[in-house]
């Protein structure tokens, strides 16, 4: 999900996020419910006499329960990308936007987009902010829609824009 916010007339503050269609609190209501249907199964067939299934089951489990977490938890990924007249701040962390783990500043005059499409279209583009020394790529979690909306946003602020299939429509 592309946020876009004008402050002032020459500042924008372009907000990422991932699509997130469950919440914690709902994951974790679907994990419950997954956990107590497969023991049920499995306690069933222990007492049917196949108890060596439990430990399987267990596992199992487990292993859902991790992906599910791990899933649900980089869904709360962000990237805060701020545009003013003198510099472009990108800001990574985890919602909510208190406390960020990466910052980057770059001087604006400095900087253009660079937008890497593969030649088939196989993959999604990536799009990066390149200055003479640096290179970052944002928006790696958003999907196609986003990403071209977040291509377009970048163009809308005045940065210069490099495609690598320049000849095709957005």
């Amino acid at each position: 999900m592309v946020e876009v916010e004008q402050q002032a007339s020459p500042n924008t503050v372009i907000t990422l996020l991932p699509n997130r269609s469950a919440s914690w609190a709902s994951t974790k209501l679907l994990m419950a419910a997954m956990i107590f249907f497969v023991m049920v199964i499995a306690i069933a067939w222990a007492f049917v006499g196949a108890w060596v299934i439990l430990p399987f089951a267990g596992f199992e489990v487990g292993l859902l329960a991790y992906i599910m977490y791990r899933v649900c938890h980089s869904t709360y990924r962000s990237e805060v990308i701020k545009i003013s007249p003198d510099a472009v701040e990108v800001m990574r962390g985890k919602l909510p936007l208190h406390n960020y783990r990466e910052s980057y500043t770059f001087n604006r005059s400095d900087v253009h987009v660079e937008i890497i499409e593969t030649e088939n279209d196989w993959h999604l583009p990536d799009i990066r902010i390149v200055t003479n020394t640096q290179s970052l790529r944002v928006g790696g979690f958003l999907n196609l829609s986003d990403r071209k909306q977040l291509a377009k946003q970048l163009r809308n602020c005045g940065l210069p824009n490099c495609r690598t299939h320049w000849w095709k429509q957005d």
